[in-house]
Formats: structure tokens, C-alpha cells, sequence
């Protein structure tokens, strides 16, 4: 790690705590100004580009708006940075749209993620969905809380928009104590609390990996296991798909795949099950977060 870090460390901009990545950690969530208070005052000090090490990886903050657009407009800053979480979800057997470096084969599954998405958010069974899950979440709140008294409403929330999302994506609809719904919050939210703070040095350490390897080997097979479940979601909607009907954002992602493959597009060969099955599963991993 040495020897690859200190030949790197000269070509990048000023670095604050550049010895050890706890401390760049410790001085973002542990103090009392929120992060981005804590970013802003770095860039007073140490100019518009700044670096953060984290293990032997360099991040490189730009805030400067000018710089950032140039960077932004740049190809050789389209790339994905190698990542142990993002290589659970793009590798040789599939690859998705997050993480998957910027290229051919990233371009066919935006532009196929795209279409669907447009697909299915000019349909009006969304408004009627959406409707739904929002009415039966209130009164969900309602019978097991009534009405006058304080209670924590997040749990619900969560439930309200996992619900969008799994509706939206493959018309199933969960109730609190479905063993999917659990499976799936489980590696959405609950596993990363049950894990603690550690659980994000792991993208930045392999002896931490080791050190955590049986919580490594779970959080591993509950990935696997959701994937499993995503893609046989769409393996069904594969079987009795119709052009004529979309009922969901899987059935509007074949259709797209569908036209895609009619048309004769070079994008065909990366359009396989797999990959557009890795599509569903990112609005679920994005679309939950940023929520």
C-alpha cells in the first residue's frame, strides 16, 4: 500500500490528514458542524481541489462550479472508480447501471433504463398506484396507532415508499410482515445498522474484510439472495409479457429491450436478462437512498 501510495500522493491536489483515513472520518461525522460545514471550511484552506484518503484510494473534492462543470463535460471523467461493493453488483456474470464503467455496454442499459422509465411514468396506473400505497399506509398508521397519541412514524414512511417501489417495479404490493418485504429491507436498512459504522470501512480495507469476514460472508449472500429474488421477478414477467400491456416497470424494460431488439441497435448484445434484471434492482438500491 506504501509503495502505491506515495508515487500518487504527489499528483494530487493539497490533502488534509493524509496519513490516516480515520481521521478524515472521525473529522466529518463526529463533528458538531454538519459535513457539509465541515467541506466548505477544507476548501477555504486548501483551495478549490482538495484531496481525501481513505485507505489507498484518493478522493478528489472540486467546489469550484466552473471546474466542476469542465470536469463534468470531460469523457475521461465518465468512468467508474473500482469498488469492493460495486463489483457485487457489475462483474463478468452481469453489470448494472451504477456501477458499471462508462462505456458501450453502460450506455445500452441507460438508454434501455431510460425509455422504460419514461414508459412507465406517462402511464396513468403510476397516479393510481401511487394513490394507493399512500392510502393504505394511513390506514395501516390509523388501526395499529388510532388516532391522538405520538408515535414514530418511520417505520411506516419506509414501508410507504418500498411499497412504490416494489409496485412500481414488478406490481407486487407487501404488507409489513411479508417475508419478501422483510428480505429486501433487510439489505436495503436493517443489515447496515446491525453491522455498525464499520460496515462502510469495508470498501476501503481488505484486512478490515477479514477481520468482519463472517459479517462479510452474510452481508455477500443476502445481496445474492435479493438479486435472486429480483431476477426471478423478472423471469415471470418475461414469460407472459404482452407489447400491449405494461403493468409495471419490469413489463416497460422488456418492451424497451423488445424494441431495442427489433431495431437491429449495437446495444442488443448487452441487453441480456441478467443486466436488465440488475436495472430493477438499482431503483431499489438508488431509489430507496435517495429517498
Amino acid at each position: 500500500m506504501v509503495s502505491n501510495f506515495m508515487p500518487r500522493s504527489s499528483r494530487c491536489p493539497p490533502a488534509p490528514y493524509r496519513c490516516h483515513s480515520l481521521a478524515i472520518l472521525y473529522v466529518i461525522f463526529r463533528c458538531e458542524q454538519h459535513w457539509d460545514v465541515v467541506i466548505k471550511n477544507m476548501a477555504h484552506k486548501y483551495g478549490p481541489l482538495f484531496t481525501f484518503w481513505l485507505g489507498p484510494k484518493p478522493f478528489i473534492f472540486i467546489t469550484d462550479i466552473e471546474r466542476g462543470r469542465r470536469v463534468y463535460g470531460m469523457n475521461e471523467f465518465a468512468g467508474r472508480p473500482d469498488s469492493y461493493f460495486g463489483s457485487q453488483l457489475s462483474n463478468d456474470r452481469f453489470s448494472d447501471v451504477v456501477f458499471t464503467d462508462y462505456g458501450p455496454k453502460w450506455e445500452a442499459l441507460r438508454r434501455v433504463a431510460h425509455s422504460a422509465v419514461q414508459k412507465f411514468a406517462t402511464n396513468d396506473r403510476l397516479i393510481y398506484l401511487t394513490s394507493d400505497c399512500v392510502d393504505r399506509t394511513v390506514k395501516l398508521m390509523i388501526e395499529k396507532e388510532g388516532i391522538g397519541s405520538p408515535f414514530s412514524p418511520l417505520d411506516y414512511i419506509y414501508h410507504l415508499f418500498l411499497n412504490l417501489l416494489a409496485t412500481s417495479a414488478f406490481g407486487r404490493s407487501y404488507e409489513m410482515e411479508d417475508k419478501e418485504y422483510k428480505q429486501i429491507r433487510y439489505v436495503l436498512r436493517d443489515f447496515g445498522r446491525e453491522a455498525g459504522n464499520r460496515f462502510m470501512l469495508w470498501e476501503f480495507s481488505s484486512l478490515i474484510r477479514l477481520w468482519d469476514r463472517k459479517l462479510v460472508r452474510k452481508q455477500r449472500q443476502i445481496i445474492e439472495d435479493v438479486m435472486a429474488l429480483i431476477a426471478d421477478k423478472y423471469r415471470t414477467h418475461s414469460r407472459d409479457h404482452s407489447d400491449a400491456i405494461e403493468r409495471d416497470f419490469c413489463d416497460a424494460l422488456i418492451s424497451a429491450k423488445n424494441d431495442a431488439l427489433r431495431d437491429g441497435k449495437e446495444s442488443a448484445p448487452y441487453l441480456t436478462d441478467q443486466n436488465l434484471a440488475m436495472i430493477i434492482y438499482d431503483l431499489f438500491f438508488a431509489g430507496n437512498d435517495t429517498t
